[in-house]
C-alpha cells in the first residue's frame, strides 16, 4: 500500500502527465483559428442573414451588431435556420432546450418555430436576436456593475456565456471585453477548451481570435 507522501506524488504527476503546456495548448488553438475565423464568415451565413438583420428586423440592428450576428450564426449553424446539434440545440444561433424552455429564454411556440420550415426568414432572425439578448442579460449578472461599454462587448459576454456560463461566472468580468480578453488569454493559457471558448467570443465581437488592442 502506498504510504501518503508517495499517493501525493502519484497524483501530481499524473496531473502533470495530463495536464497541457501552454505551449502545446498554444500550437493546438494555432492550428484551430484559420478554421474559425473561416467557419465565422461564410458567405452563405452572412449575406443572406446581414440582410434580414439591417433591413427587416424592428427595429434594424446597426452594421457593426449584425455582422458579429453573422459570424455567431456562421459558426453555430452555417446559416441554416433548421439546423439542430447532436446535443439538441436549435436555430440559427443554438440554444438548448433547457435554456429555452426550463430557463425561459423563449416560449413554446418560439422553440417550436425553429425547426419548423413555415418559419419566416424575418421571424428565425428574430428569434436568433431574442437568443443574444437573453445570453447578454444573463451574462451581465457576472459583469461588475451589469454593463458593459457597447453593444459590441455585450455580444462578447453574451456569446461567452453562452457556450460556458460557469467561464462567464467565475471569469471576474469587468465590463471591458478586450481587457477581459487579454488577462483571460494569459489565465487559460494551459487549457485549451477555455481557450477556443474565448477564441470564439472574440470571433463574434472583433472578426479576430485576439483582442484590439
Amino acid at each position: 500500500m502506498l504510504s501518503k507522501p508517495e499517493m501525493v506524488g502519484l497524483a501530481v504527476g499524473l496531473y502533470l502527465l495530463t495536464k497541457k503546456t501552454a505551449a502545446a495548448v498554444a500550437a493546438e488553438v494555432k492550428a484551430i483559428d484559420p478554421a474559425l475565423l473561416a467557419r465565422a464568415n461564410q458567405a452563405h451565413a452572412h449575406d443572406p442573414w446581414f440582410a434580414v438583420l439591417t433591413e427587416d428586423l424592428h427595429p434594424p440592428l446597426p452594421e457593426d451588431i449584425a455582422a458579429a450576428v453573422c459570424r455567431w450564426i456562421g459558426i453555430e449553424s452555417s446559416g441554416d435556420p433548421l439546423a439542430v446539434s447532436s446535443q439538441g440545440e436549435r436555430g440559427l444561433t443554438q440554444i438548448t432546450h433547457t435554456s429555452a424552455i426550463t430557463e425561459k429564454a423563449l416560449t413554446q411556440a418560439e422553440w417550436d418555430a425553429l425547426i419548423s420550415p413555415t418559419t419566416s426568414p424575418q421571424d428565425q432572425a428574430r428569434l436568433a436576436w431574442k437568443i443574444v439578448e437573453w445570453c447578454w442579460d444573463r451574462a451581465k449578472k457576472y459583469v461588475a456593475g451589469g454593463h458593459a461599454r457597447d453593444a459590441i462587448d455585450q455580444l462578447w459576454y453574451a456569446k461567452m456565456y453562452h457556450q460556458a456560463p460557469v467561464e462567464v461566472r467565475d471569469g471576474k468580468m469587468t465590463g471591458n471585453a478586450a481587457a477581459d480578453s487579454a488577462r483571460l488569454e494569459r489565465a487559460w493559457a494551459s487549457d485549451a477548451k477555455k481557450i477556443r471558448h474565448l477564441h470564439a467570443a472574440n470571433v463574434v465581437a472583433w472578426n479576430s481570435v485576439l483582442p484590439p488592442q
